[in-house]
């Protein structure tokens, strides 16, 4: 009975253990045309690894990464590619000193600030990680001259322009994953992050910014006036009825809210309802 009992063991690992060798693997990793990059990975390990370039990074750019992993890590690596484009020609990329490292795992956001230049990007899987993770390039909320603020009500106390309040909550979007804030003399930012979507909300003095402190210099197929919220406001955009850019003034002081895509797609715009709710709560 033991021997029959022996043998139902070691047929059982050996089943499990031809399983387990036939798990089918994947490690997909591109670059895209948006300046952007995708990882797509199933059971990959710490043997698996892949390179895509180039990521280009201006001097008020951040790098985001979105990870939906099911399962398992990723890690990823920048390097500088100054004086080459393509990854075959970098001689061995183990023994360059990358410029940033990060891992992640799950659904949490991670960014990564790097210099302004170009980067290749180096994907390891790990843990037989499953899932997708995306890497994208944002303007970063803190300007030059700009001093980062722990809160609205700080922000606008140092910039000078009083009471500044805003809650982007209970937008169709989702929820607020990101928040910070900033000032400089005269103007105040919190910036939000809802889902794919980055929200700006900013209170200036209307002696200095004239009747627009978007800060946004981008030119919009569409610009309309409508009331939302109670406010009279002035709206841009490049799709009908979506505001990209929302300007308006309330005595002494300039608002804007901007609302850009993922990877700085200025084609994005809020609706009416989800406008209104932002604007809502905005003082």
């Amino acid at each position: 009975m033991k021997k029959y009992f022996t043998l139902i063991l070691v047929t059982v690992f050996a089943m499990a253990m031809f399983m387990t060798s036939c798990q089918s693997s994947e490690f997909a990793f591109t670059a895209n045309d948006d300046n952007s990059m995708s990882i797509t990975a199933e059971n990959a390990g710490d043997d698996m690894s892949s390179t895509a370039g180039n990521l280009t990074i201006a001097d008020t750019d951040e790098i985001v990464v979105t990870p939906a992993l099911e399962k398992g890590e990723v890690t990823l690596e920048f390097f500088d590619s100054s004086g080459f484009t393509d990854p075959e020609e970098v001689p061995d990329l183990d023994d360059a000193e990358a410029q940033a490292t990060v891992t992640v795992s799950g659904s949490e956001e991670a960014v990564v600030g790097v210099a302004a230049g170009e980067y290749l990007v180096k994907a390891t899987g790990g843990e037989k990680a499953t899932g997708t993770v995306e890497i994208t390039v944002r303007t970063m909320g803190l300007r030059e001259g700009w001093t980062k603020a722990e809160s609205t009500d700080e922000a606008g106390e140092k910039a000078g322009v009083g009471l500044f309040l805003c809650d982007p909550q209970g937008t169709s979007l989702g929820p607020v994953t990101n928040a910070d804030y900033s000032y400089t003399d005269g103007a105040a930012e919190a910036h939000y992050g809802v889902a794919a979507v980055d929200l700006y909300v900013h209170k200036g003095l209307n002696s200095t910014y004239g009747g627009d402190v978007s800060l946004d210099d981008n030119k919009y197929a569409n610009e309309w006036t409508q009331t939302v919220a109670g406010k009279e406001v002035k709206c841009f955009g490049n799709r009908e009825g979506e505001a990209t850019k929302t300007i308006w003034t309330d005595g002494d002081y300039d608002y804007a809210v901007l609302a850009y895509g993922a990877g700085g797609d200025t084609d994005y715009g809020l609706n009416a309802e989800d406008l209104a709710t932002v604007l809502a709560d905005i003082q």
